[in-house]
């Protein structure tokens, strides 16, 4: 129920903001939520394979579209409360720079971020040996990027949020340039990527792990946010530095 409710919570927050003038619905070019909101299972990583061998496999990475957030936080806001505006101040402060980046390339959508970055370089690892690593290498090297959602296209650094690029929504763009440290994470993830060449090894079944290192910003107990981030009963203390974890097992005969 208290994850329902924050679900609902957070569409009113989206409803009540967007309605209310036009200064915010520019704000909302660039959408930021708290670091809350993230939750450890947030990414999927999956798999399409269209023939065997690890030459026919295409990778996606997803995140939970719900955006529901830890079941013992909630985020609430209600319309003319003086809390609300120093919300508006703070978020319209925080995206300035991406909503002037948005504004002066029509077309481009806002990102969709958590208030987070990359800490420490993402890592992509395999249970077998790869392209003569051992198990548990990094081989987020070899891969590029194939296809990006709309909403994952306009790279920018964290905290500050200034724009890096817009990048392409297909053709091969690098994994590790992508996922950069000190890039901001973004809230809605939908990729594809592959590896650039094929391995000379080909076992029967292959499984890979992403590792994501963030540092993230908690909104709970700042001034701007009293009675607007709320916790539960038993909340669960989030810590600054966290990984986010997902794998993906393949066959490949």
């Amino acid at each position: 129920m208290r994850h329902t409710n924050n679900i609902m919570a957070f569409l009113l927050l989206s409803i009540s903001i967007l309605s209310s003038c036009n200064k915010v619905e520019e704000v909302l070019s660039g959408r930021l939520l708290p670091g809350e909101f993230l939750v450890d299972n947030s990414l999927v990583l999956s798999a399409e394979v269209s023939s065997p061998g690890m030459d026919g496999i295409i990778f996606s990475l997803s995140g939970d579209r719900t955006v529901a957030g830890n079941s013992n936080w909630s985020f609430v806001i209600g319309l003319n409360d003086e809390k609300e505006l120093a919300y508006r101040d703070y978020l319209s402060e925080r995206t300035a720079k991406i909503n002037q980046f948005i504004e002066d390339n029509p077309g481009v959508p806002g990102p969709h971020l958590y208030d987070c970055g990359i800490s420490e370089p993402v890592k992509l690892v395999s249970d077998v040996k790869l392209f003569g690593r051992e198990p548990g290498s990094n081989l987020s090297d070899l891969c590029s990027l194939v296809r990006i959602d709309a909403y994952n296209t306009v790279l920018c650094t964290w905290p500050g949020l200034e724009v890096i690029r817009n990048t392409p929504q297909s053709g091969k763009i690098a994994f590790d340039d992508y996922f950069a440290v000190g890039n901001a994470f973004f809230s809605l993830m939908d990729l594809r990527f592959v590896f650039n060449n094929v391995p000379e090894e080909q076992p029967d079944s292959v499984t890979l792990t992403i590792e994501i290192p963030l540092q993230c910003s908690y909104w709970y107990g700042k001034p701007w946010a009293q009675n607007l981030v709320h916790r539960g009963d038993s909340p669960i203390e989030l810590p600054e530095y966290r990984k986010l974890i997902a794998s993906v097992e393949v066959n490949l005969r």
